[in-house]
């Protein structure tokens, strides 16, 4: 046996309406597809359900007893469809986000209040992970969009270019100076950074491979040399002393509250892409496209 619900529907409002015509006005198809349907129903059942004249149709006494579980049927089915309509709807009305700790601290914040002001019903779900995480949780569909500096494509995932950043170098500052280092950037060439301990990411990162190809001979070699996993544990170990830190500009909002010196580094000046990153196929929404808008809106407000 296999009922439809068509064929339920076509059931319950012919019942309902006393006529086959009326109902398949009321379902939007021809009054031969309805008869059709309760011929199909009537052979899969076995059973005559109406008693049929030129004027009207009245149920059986079969018909009579499908009746009320026929309509129970359809009103639950109804009730289901509306309920994972509405868990539709609440889901797209949140936005998920995936970034890295200094872009979710620094950026995101900046993008968030405009996004507010627009989108005062949508949850945003924000997640601090590490680039590989990021790439992960957005091919699976777990997170909406992910945002970072994604050098190397990837399976399953579709790669938006935002924005490009400058690379600079960020040391210790003096005694003497005081006040946000960012009112006083300087440059440095990249051929004077040989004998200098820097304060990398772990080599495994796309991004210190890019630098490590511009470093002058001997520089990745320096015994001083430390690895880290966070932009902004560069920059505090860069403080106290323990070595130079290269960043792109993006990150040096997080130097405000840091006495260290930031030099632009040239001949040449090498800049970073950041990208958005989305799930290959994944339907587009209109708010998550906004969302990326206003984080590019928020970087150019950094310069």
């Amino acid at each position: 046996m296999n009922i439809s619900t068509r064929q339920l529907l076509a059931f319950v409002h012919s019942a309902q309406l006393g006529s086959f015509t009326k109902a398949a006005e009321r379902l939007h198809i021809t009054p031969a597809g309805l008869s059709f349907c309760i011929r199909e129903l009537e052979a899969q059942l076995d059973s005559r359900l109406f008693d049929r004249t030129t004027r009207s149709v009245t149920l059986t006494e079969a018909g009579a007893r499908l009746l009320p579980t026929a309509q129970r049927v359809v009103q639950d089915l109804q009730v289901a469809v509306s309920e994972v309509h509405e868990v539709e709807t609440r889901v797209r009305q949140a936005l998920r986000l995936g970034a890295t700790p200094l872009v979710c601290n620094k950026l995101i914040p900046r993008a968030f209040a405009a996004f507010r002001r627009n989108y005062p019903h949508v949850t945003l779900r924000v997640l601090e992970l590490q680039r590989d995480a990021i790439q992960d949780l957005v091919a699976s569909g777990e997170l909406d969009i992910g945002f970072g500096i994604f050098l190397k494509g990837a399976t399953g995932i579709e790669r938006t270019r935002m924005f490009s950043s400058r690379l600079y170098l960020v040391s210790a500052a003096d005694g003497k100076q005081r006040g946000n280092p960012l009112r006083r950037i300087g440059q440095t060439r990249w051929d004077q950074l040989g004998g200098t301990p820097l304060i990398g990411l772990q080599p495994s990162n796309a991004v210190q491979q890019l630098i490590a190809r511009h470093l002058p001979d001997g520089a990745n070699d320096n015994a001083g040399n430390t690895s880290v996993n966070h932009i902004e544990t560069q920059i505090a170990l860069a403080e106290i002393g323990v070595g130079a830190a290269i960043i792109p500009a993006f990150a040096l909002t997080a130097c405000r509250h840091y006495k260290v010196v930031v030099q632009e580094l040239v001949d040449p000046a090498v800049d970073v892409d950041f990208f958005r990153i989305v799930r290959k196929g994944a339907v587009r929404t209109g708010i998550a496209d906004d969302f990326t808008r206003m984080m590019v809106s928020a970087v150019n407000d950094l310069r």
